[in-house]
């Protein structure tokens, strides 16, 4: 158990995605990105991570917000690209 607070945005950072990908905890997934992203970890997997995780949740409007900053980014990359093509698909 890693506190909350703890500042190894790393940990954080990969203890967050684990329990996203384990579809456990989703509130306190969210506090950890937050966390992340203010102490400096690489914005575009928070951003991506995190956008698609506010998909899953179905807050589309928060989702296309972060989506959009990790595309900012990296528009290139091409998962980025897909994530964006499914929310277009669900937004209509």
């Amino acid at each position: 158990d890693l506190p909350l607070d703890s500042e190894n945005a790393y940990l954080q950072y990969y203890l967050a995605l684990s329990l996203q990908h384990a579809n456990i905890r989703l509130d306190e997934v969210l506090v950890r990105y937050n966390h992340d992203l203010e102490n400096g970890f690489e914005p575009f997997w928070i951003y991506f991570n995190r956008g698609s995780l506010y998909f899953t949740l179905g807050d589309i409007e928060n989702a296309k917000k972060d989506l959009m900053q990790a595309y900012k980014l990296k528009p290139y990359d091409l998962e980025l690209k897909r994530k964006l093509s499914l929310l277009d698909e669900n937004t209509f």
